[in-house]
């Protein structure tokens, strides 16, 4: 038996357009939103299909209808999964239409159909992977594993670095983000040291004394601001999922979802494992836009 729980589920729901292939549309749709683990049911209607079925004796797929007619899709269940670095679907259907000796039901897999119209609901698991694998004694593209997504950082992303000048400075125990430091108000060069007292703790003199007076000038004040921005580019982008990171050992990664500024869960091009880094661990920064996504260079 193989099982797996997920415990990070979320529904999509749409509909194709007239005129599309619904395997192919439903397939891409999967591919270009990093869906690797879901379940498909559709209703509607197509004017040609191609279904196909497993037989035991050939060890193949063998072709059960191909051709044009209207077709009531009375059942369309499935799922989404891997086969090496590509999404696949595998759909079964129930097919309704008339033919020359009257009402005709066809059964099998869909391998493709051109929709009349389509309405679809994906069940989405976001922490699973379905992989299939071809089994070599049967001849099917059987389920291998489901594989989910460990919430730990690996070991060599999670160790503490020693910490440098360039680590970020932390807030309430988080690591400082842009939006934080664009938030945060210039300090003063001279902060008050420790040993002398806060404003609240001071106590009333017994004679008047003259009022403090600060030390810095207008001119300090504004080196101040450059001294603490002048190493941070406020105008550069944030990280969002879809994105590119280069990493020197996991390669050219898709991220998937940034976690509280805090994590960075990606896609790797090795068979398109999850992996979680630590912005703690690694520095980011944007390099260039690609064909409508960001593109960032890390450094461990």
């Amino acid at each position: 038996m193989i099982v797996q729980e997920s415990t990070r589920t979320r529904s999509i729901v749409g509909q194709l357009d007239s005129g599309d292939e619904c395997v192919s549309t439903l397939t891409d749709f999967c591919d270009e939103h990093d869906i690797q683990a879901a379940q498909i049911r559709a209703i509607g209607r197509l004017d040609r299909a191609e279904v196909v079925r497993f037989e035991e004796d050939t060890g193949d797929y063998e072709p059960v209808f191909e051709g044009e007619a209207t077709f009531d899709v009375v059942q369309l269940n499935g799922n989404i999964s891997t086969l090496g670095n590509q999404i696949v679907a595998r759909l079964e259907t129930v097919l309704s239409t008339e033919g020359p000796a009257g009402p005709q039901v066809i059964t099998g897999q869909l391998r493709s159909g051109r929709v009349v119209e389509l309405e679809f609901t994906l069940e989405v698991f976001d922490d699973l992977e379905f992989e299939r694998q071809l089994d070599q004694k049967t001849g099917r593209l059987a389920l291998n594993a489901i594989r989910r997504e460990e919430p730990e950082s690996s070991s060599d992303e999670s160790e503490q670095a020693p910490a440098t000048d360039d680590d970020p400075e932390t807030v309430d125990g988080k690591a400082m983000t842009w939006g934080d430091v664009a938030n945060e108000e210039p300090q003063s060069a001279e902060a008050p040291s420790s040993s002398q007292p806060r404003p609240d703790d001071a106590r009333p003199s017994s004679s008047p004394g003259p009022s403090p007076t600060s030390t810095s000038s207008p001119e300090d004040d504004e080196q101040d601001v450059e001294d603490i921005y002048g190493d941070m580019d406020l105008d550069s982008p944030m990280i969002e999922a879809g994105d590119i990171l280069d990493h020197p050992d996991l390669g050219r990664c898709r991220v998937i979802k940034v976690e509280e500024d805090e994590y960075i869960h990606v896609r790797t091009p090795q068979r398109g494992r999850m992996r979680k880094l630590s912005l703690n661990v690694v520095d980011v920064a944007f390099n260039r836009e690609e064909n409508g996504r960001q593109v960032f260079d890390v450094e461990v």
